[in-house]
């Protein structure tokens, strides 16, 4: 047999190898629960591990968002899974985050890929979460819209007007309530589970009641805004001289982790 037949025939052999081999390898990464594999049973045999080291106190002198960003990976491991698992990956999502939010099981994908951008901002010691902007907005028809930005920590909202000379419930001696300087009619937006960002306080003066600045040119003197925040709710109330009017709403669910209430304004 001539000399260049041996050396291809062992060439192919050594491919053989080569590729058994790797596929033993990627079958025992598999069964060890690689960032590569997305089956339920995986992504749960992940999460015990870092559950157990949790428990264990292997977190205990670690820096601030340590935890969520061993997270990381299996949630976007569940962002990136078979739509067929979807009921198993919402029920390791919420065992995961601990989270009450409510959700179709089929949602688990978009809301899990928010979740790991989330707390891998965490991981980084990115904590500045709540309303980070307020706004009113006019679109091409001449229709007015109060905007709400936030990062996270809103469950659900509701939106109403007050009476006039109504005080909200939580106003007392410690919590003043200038109903006069905000205006004669007046919206009020109940964040539940939510905070004001540092962000947003830094934007707002000292005063209790002031004009919102970001609106449609025209309207600069005609909004006034105050907020509120409590420990697990915060309240904004946006006034105004001039008539304003909104549909009421209550209990909206909030399910994305980052995004912007709209809440039509008729004037």
């Amino acid at each position: 047999m001539k000399k260049s037949v041996l050396i291809a025939i062992g060439i192919v052999a050594i491919a053989a190898l080569l590729g058994v081999s790797l596929l033993f390898i990627n079958a025992n990464n598999i069964g060890n629960g690689s960032a590569e594999d997305t089956s339920p049973k995986s992504i749960a045999k992940d999460y015990a591990r870092i559950r157990a080291e949790i428990e264990g106190g292997h977190f205990s002198s670690a820096s601030r968002g340590a935890i969520e960003k061993e997270y990381v990976p299996i949630l976007r491991r569940i962002a990136e899974g078979d739509r067929k698992y979807a009921k198993e990956y919402a029920k390791l999502f919420k065992e995961i985050t601990s989270d009450p939010i409510e959700f179709e099981a089929d949602e688990v994908f978009s809301i899990a890929a928010d979740y790991s951008e989330f707390y891998a901002q965490m991981g980084e010691g990115t904590d500045d979460f709540g309303v980070q902007h307020i706004k009113i907005i006019e679109d091409n028809s001449g229709k007015l819209s109060l905007n709400i930005d936030y990062i996270f920590s809103i469950s659900s909202y509701n939106v109403r007007m007050l009476e006039k000379g109504e005080k909200p419930f939580w106003a007392d001696e410690q919590f003043s309530f200038d109903g006069e300087s905000l205006g004669e009619y007046q919206i009020e937006i109940q964040l539940n589970g939510a905070t004001i960002s540092e962000k947003m306080y830094k934007n707002l003066s000292a005063a209790d009641v002031e004009k919102l600045k970001d609106v449609p040119v025209g309207l600069w003197s005609r909004f006034n805004i105050m907020v509120r925040s409590f420990d697990d709710y915060a309240f904004i109330y946006i006034g105004s001289d001039e008539p304003i009017n909104i549909e009421e709403q209550d209990f909206t669910k909030v399910n994305s982790l980052k995004g912007s209430i709209e809440i039509a304004l008729e004037k």
